[in-house]
């Protein structure tokens, strides 16, 4: 008798949120326990695994390499985060720097690997190339001086009869997308990883505690959040980066601990009572891709000055009406 064993086929799922930090809002601090999750897209809310969320196929995936092979490094080194959260939620000091780089480690690749912006970036080669076309398209000859090339490079066939006038209202119609390879994400995504993770461990940053009645703090799919200190939106006169003083990174480290990193004051530890943590929670959802996660829906959230805070169960009814409103 003899047994055959297939070997076990490839996670496709990839986190872009690693597990290690998203079980911290959950009911019992572990993989296997459950989040909340309200989707502020349709106001939707549901209770999951964190295994289950902030994840899409094959985002770790590169082209030349053997398959998981990424994925796999990435394991590794969130392992190492992992430890590094135990401690910075045991002491809630800062103090233990050697820890803190690595909770910023994650912190940097967190917010140079979302799906927001690769997005942004796709969006970016999009405008680039329908410029460059108008130019190309701008007379016949152009066009023409152009195909030539393309043909001898390999790009279009050469027995292809499309023409002219074809490709120019193919064009302007606009319907078509240009999609980079997530290859290329990738190695924009390490490219710019380290001058981030630089601009983190320079900052001065404040631990916030949540006080014991206050409900505690809430997690994203975009959980490192960047902004003006004064409040103000990003414009393209005023613009927001990593590098620029005068701006706040909020990054919540656990649903007891979050941090706010300035390149202002001194930094430290405050415990914060139930309005703050309700005011954090509410920028915090301000910068959400889509999805907020909590341990459950009895979190607090502000509306503004002056309003009553409203609970997290109160979240899926808010954007409903949002989005009725909307239409």
């Amino acid at each position: 008798m003899s047994i055959t064993i297939k070997p076990m086929g490839e996670a496709r799922g990839h986190h872009y949120i690693s597990q290690c930090y998203l079980k911290r809002f959950t009911r019992n601090g572990s993989k296997k326990s459950h989040l909340w999750v309200c989707d502020l897209s349709n106001g939707s809310s549901f209770s999951t695994a964190p295994a289950n969320v902030a994840k899409v196929r094959d985002y770790n995936r590169i082209e030349g390499l053997p398959p998981g092979e990424l994925d796999n490094r990435l394991g590794v080194f969130e392992a190492a985060a992992d430890k590094a959260l135990d401690i910075i939620e045991q002491s809630r000091t800062l103090d233990d720097f050697d820890a803190w780089v690595h909770v910023l480690n994650l912190a940097a690749l967190f917010a140079v690997r979302t799906p927001r912006m690769r997005e942004t970036v796709r969006d970016f080669h999009e405008q680039v190339a329908r410029m460059t076309m108008d130019l190309v398209l701008a007379t016949p000859e152009r066009w023409e001086s152009q195909a030539r090339k393309a043909r001898a490079a390999g790009h279009i066939p050469h027995d292809s009869d499309v023409t002219y006038e074809q490709i120019k209202d193919f064009h302007e119609r606009g319907e078509y997308k240009v999609i980079v390879p997530t290859t290329r994400h990738i190695g924009y995504e390490f490219k710019v990883f380290e001058p981030v993770l630089r601009t983190l461990v320079d900052r001065k940053w404040t631990l916030c505690v949540a006080a014991p009645n206050s409900g505690g703090f809430i997690a994203t799919d975009n959980p490192v959040c960047l902004m003006h200190s004064d409040g103000e939106p990003t414009t393209l006169m005023r613009p927001v980066g990593h590098g620029l003083t005068g701006t706040t990174v909020l990054f919540p480290v656990s649903r007891d601990l979050l941090a706010v990193g300035t390149f202002e004051g001194e930094g430290g530890v405050r415990t914060l009572p139930r309005e703050f943590v309700a005011y954090f929670n509410a920028l915090l959802m301000g910068y959400a891709d889509k999805q907020v996660f909590a341990a459950d829906d009895r979190f607090f959230f502000s509306q503004g000055p002056g309003k009553p805070l409203r609970r997290g169960g109160d979240l899926p009814r808010l954007v409903q009406a949002r989005k009725a409103k909307s239409r």
